[in-house]
């Protein structure tokens, strides 16, 4: 198809505006960009635009997938989603250029600019095509500048049924989210996100004011990125993060009120520099925005001017936009106190989530928990045990990884929700299907779908662990969880992608019912360790929590939700959540120094030691693959755990060195790890004592059949936890090893006295 070349400002205006939608919804993505079709059963058919075979395009009425029957064009397999077909349609288009007449009309610098920023022309229609990006920097949207016969103007028109996106750099856009420049330019629109590049590219700052720079790499794009909303009102929370601890200055337009219906409207770029000041209060590190005027806007400039006008008019050379760039960045101000003050008007996004407040001590987050709700040993311990997890993240060593047992209603999905404020450390899952992902959505197949892509250096919080349970998915789940265990996981799929992930350092605390324990893999040697918040429902504290929550459940009808998240809690709950997420990022950010701080004696390693000891031998099962030999997992990760454990509850106990109450926690996790008919069995033949107690009698106690049981006593025996003896005239019996019993002994009696 011939390139239609833009050379003025008449021919830009006699761009085709957008066609007429297609009653099918599927179809409007496609016919937007200038495909036909005729409907043939469930598919539209029409002309392919890659390759150009009439009659061989084929799209889903009902599901919007699209296939060309020659070329293949898309995914691996041919064809895709509405998604794809943007993609492909843009590569295709940067393979044409805009022309200068473009340039000219936008007043910008030059060609270049426009490419690096994605701008294409349309290899169906000869329109310009612009990409938006979101918020992981994946092209979800394509923007058609065209006329707007009703305005007499050139607007840019989304792809319909697509939302919108944001405009950024395409070398940019790969960066979103972990970009490291501190400074974020937003402006209205994609010309005005692109004159303002151009100029922060040629300019540096030094003590004197503003310069040309010697080049891009000297320059103020080294420390700023710039990002454009379509319009003023699109600004979306689902952006929010990418603007966390950044210095934004915000851009919008000099628009002058106007008068509506017989009122005044306030103008619609200070409002919109009012609404995102709101949202981005809190995540942004300081907002500030161009003030053109007391009212938002300069009554010397026409209405609606813009940063664009205010870097081109007049300008004609490079070094006059650097002056004028200067005398803009004089007008950057804070934004006011007032607008932070004031509630967000009705219907209008709140801020995303629950801010952390600043905590490094234990013992004040406990006091801040005790006032929210009953506090019970059993969710003390949880929680140091949780923060424990997160503070090992990236020290060396076996991963500590925590399951987090309890019956429903005990608080643990509450603790869960306090962790995951602090999003910065914690990514927090409801259900996952899985570790990897081989889907390609890209051509290229560089975009990673997987979401241990999302971990490194982060702990997985799973609040509702049962729900696993029920996933089709679970056996693929448990294997990859064990492979990316010890930080390494090499992947391959039949669709020809595969990836190696090597130094993912990663926790995962995984919160449940009792319903947990069936995950365990005696063969495999299970890599969680457990703690248990409550055993059993006492009376007396079921009656005290009750009558706590009656009086919780009637304080809190005074309080009503106004939209925002951080109203969906009580104050007090809201602050002892807060401070989590705030002690959480201490730790984290501190964690080295802490952990080092730490002193750990022979004798707490001793101890380790012994633990690690008897949760092996405790947790071991006979295997239900073969009967061949008897085996069960060395002691060595377990031991390695129970020492990291016990020095980063340390640290979130604010104690220098592993002191009693320090090994007792410890000690509480090793036992709630070897909970099973394993540690049942041993119980009963300790308090037997040497003359032990024959198989009937223990099936009779633990209620397992005599078969089941001589199954598990003869594992037990192979790995020399009980023996079998007989005595002339009885029964014969099982009794614990001389060495189990001593090991049982040692830190079971201990373990009861205290």
């Amino acid at each position: 198809m011939p390139t239609l070349v833009i050379s003025s400002t008449p021919a830009i205006r006699a761009a085709k505006a957008p066609a007429v939608l297609a009653v099918d919804k599927e179809l409007r993505p496609y016919e937007f960009h200038g495909l036909t079709f005729k409907r043939k059963g469930d598919h539209g058919i029409g002309d392919c635009p890659f390759c150009g075979k009439e009659g061989k395009f084929s799209v889903s009425v009902k599901t919007g997938q699209w296939r060309c029957y020659v070329c293949a064009e898309g995914t691996v397999k041919g064809g895709g989603n509405a998604y794809t077909f943007l993609r492909a349609l843009w590569r295709e288009s940067r393979r044409r250029p805009v022309g200068s007449g473009l340039v000219t009309d936008r007043k910008l610098l030059s060609e270049e600019s426009l490419d690096r920023w994605g701008v294409g022309r349309s290899p169906i229609t000869g329109d310009v095509l612009v990409p938006g990006h979101n918020a992981e920097g994946k092209l979800c949207q394509l923007y058609k500048y065209a006329l707007n016969v009703k305005e007499g103007r050139m607007m840019l028109w989304p792809t319909p049924g697509l939302g919108h996106q944001l405009f950024v750099a395409a070398d940019d856009a790969g960066r979103l989210g972990k970009d490291e420049r501190k400074v974020v330019y937003l402006c209205e629109g994609v010309w005005d996100a692109i004159a303002l590049w151009e100029v922060l590219c040629r300019t540096a700052k030094t003590e004197a004011g503003y310069k040309a720079a010697a080049s891009e790499s000297l320059s103020l794009a080294r420390t700023g990125i710039v990002l454009g909303v379509p319009s003023a009102s699109t600004f979306s929370d689902k952006w929010v993060e990418l603007f966390r601890n950044k210095r934004v200055v915000l851009c919008y337009d000099s628009d002058r009120p106007k008068v509506r219906g017989g009122r005044n409207v306030e103008p619609a770029g200070l409002a919109a520099a009012k609404r995102a000041s709101r949202m981005l209060a809190g995540v942004a590190h300081s907002v500030r925005w161009i003030a053109w005027g007391e009212d938002g806007h300069d009554p010397l400039l026409k209405d609606g001017a813009d940063v664009r006008d205010w870097l081109t008019d007049g300008a004609e050379t490079v070094k006059d936009r650097v002056d004028l760039l200067s005398t803009l960045m004089a007008k950057v101000e804070p934004v006011p106190e007032q607008w932070l003050a004031e509630a967000e008007a009705a219907g209008e996004p709140s801020r995303p989530s629950i801010e952390p407040l600043d905590c490094r001590a234990w013992r004040d987050l406990v006091n801040s928990w005790r006032i929210a709700f009953k506090w019970t040993e059993g969710l003390d311990r949880a929680l140091s045990v949780m923060l424990a997890s997160v503070v090992s993240t990236k020290s060396l060593g076996d991963q500590l990884w925590i399951k987090i047992v309890g019956p429903a209603a005990c608080g643990k999905s509450t603790l869960c929700e306090a962790l995951a404020v602090a999003r910065k450390h914690v990514v927090a899952k409801s259900t996952i299907r899985g570790f990897h992902s081989g889907f390609k959505s890209d051509r290229a197949g560089e975009e990673d779908n997987s979401l241990i892509i999302q971990l490194y250096d982060k702990t997985l919080l799973i609040k509702d662990g049962d729900t696993l349970l029920q996933s089709p998915n679970l056996p693929q789940i448990l294997s990859e969880g064990r492979d990316i265990y010890d930080t390494v996981s090499r992947t391959h799929y039949r669709n020809k992608m595969g990836k190696d992930y090597q130094g993912l350092r990663m926790t995962i605390i995984l919160c449940g019912t009792s319903s947990l324990r069936q995950l365990d893999s005696s063969e495999l040697g299970e890599r969680f360790v457990d703690c248990v918040i409550m055993e059993s429902i006492d009376d007396e504290l079921e009656d005290e929590i009750l009558s706590r929550v009656a009086v919780r459940a009637d304080e809190v009808m005074n309080y009503e939700s106004d939209g925002q998240i951080s109203t969906h809690y009580e104050p007090k709950m809201l602050q002892a959540m807060q401070l989590t997420g705030g002690y959480v990022n201490h730790l984290r950010e501190h964690a080295k120094d802490l952990i080092a701080a730490v002193h750990c004696d022979d004798p707490a390693r001793a101890w380790c030691v012994k633990l690690g000891k008897l949760v092996a031998l405790l947790r071991a099962r006979p295997s239900v693959r073969q009967e061949e030999t008897a085996e069960r997992e060395l002691a060595t990760r377990l031991v390695s755990q129970m020492v990291r454990l016990a020095k980063c509850l340390a640290v979130v106990l604010n104690r220098n060195r592993i002191d009693k109450e320090v090994l007792r926690r410890v000690t509480r996790c090793a036992t709630d790890t070897a909970r099973g008919r394993t540690m049942e069995l041993v119980k009963l033949l300790r308090e037997a004592g040497k003359r032990g107690c024959s198989t009937n009698a223990l099936s009779i106690i633990t209620s397992q059949s005599p078969d089941a049981e001589r199954k598990l006593l003869r594992f037990l025996k192979k790995i020399d936890v009980v023996e079998f003896y007989t005595v002339k005239g009885q029964h014969p019996r099982w009794r614990l090893t001389e060495r189990m019993e001593s090991l049982w002994d040692a830190i079971m009696g201990n373990s009861e006295k205290e």
